[in-house]
């Protein structure tokens, strides 16, 4: 077998194992370097919004106020290549979202999802050998490697769609000073409300964003853009 056919085995047997999405991306990274590639980027680009996933940097592009950014792109069969300058054209819109992102060597990418108002395709970047990429091809590994990775990516905690009005003005209030590091006193004296009024203001909104603990959810607020 393989360098490649290897290294995707690899990345199989540990994926039986990951449960967290986050997880799943470092892991990804690993295989990325297994192969010979200096990154990876994932677009998942639906009607309204392109989530998209460059190495351990996400972003949420909408798509009703820069349309022409991350186009659905339809045209091409999952599993197929897309051509060098589809590519290109990718990446050069990728980089406007990424100010500081850069690439030195060839770059492939492939469709790996189709469905009704959404398109899934895999770049990987920086491969210092070219026929590398036609090895993952050939083998049949980069169309796998994309479904899986599109499986697990759009789940990603970054991309979950959250409310921004789920949070009430003193819920809101409450997580901006938490994220500031004041204490549950403090955060009282500031907003004007007793210490048991801002426990029952941060609990409710931890379950409202789902998360374990106060910096878990002053970290989905902000990703989300409550904060």
């Amino acid at each position: 077998m393989t360098k490649v056919g290897n290294a995707f085995n690899k990345l199989l047997t540990r994926n039986e194992h990951i449960g967290d999405n986050d997880e799943f991306v470092r892991v990804l990274q690993g295989f990325i370097l297994d192969i010979g590639c200096t990154g990876f980027c994932y677009i998942c680009t639906g009607a309204l919004f392109a989530d998209v996933v460059f190495n351990n940097s996400t972003a949420r592009h909408d798509r009703t106020k820069q349309s022409d950014l991350l186009p659905l792109g339809f045209g091409t069969a999952i599993g197929e290549r897309y051509s060098e300058l589809e590519t290109k054209r990718y990446l050069v819109n990728i980089q406007r979202l990424f100010e500081d992102f850069t690439i030195d060597g060839p770059s492939c990418c492939v469709k790996v999802a189709s469905a009704k108002n959404r398109s899934a395709k895999l770049i990987l970047l920086g491969l210092a050998d070219k026929s590398a990429f036609d090895a993952l091809m050939e083998e049949q590994l980069l169309p796998l490697f994309g479904l899986e990775a599109d499986r697990r990516l759009r789940q990603h905690s970054a991309f979950t769609s959250i409310d921004r009005s789920a949070l009430s003005d003193q819920e809101r209030r409450c997580l901006v000073w938490a994220s500031k590091g004041k204490s549950m006193e403090e955060i009282g004296e500031i907003v004007g409300v007793k210490r048991r009024t801002v426990e029952f203001h941060i609990k409710n909104a931890r379950h409202k964003l789902d998360a374990g603990n106060v910096t878990h959810a002053v970290f989905k607020a902000v990703r989300a853009g409550i904060l």
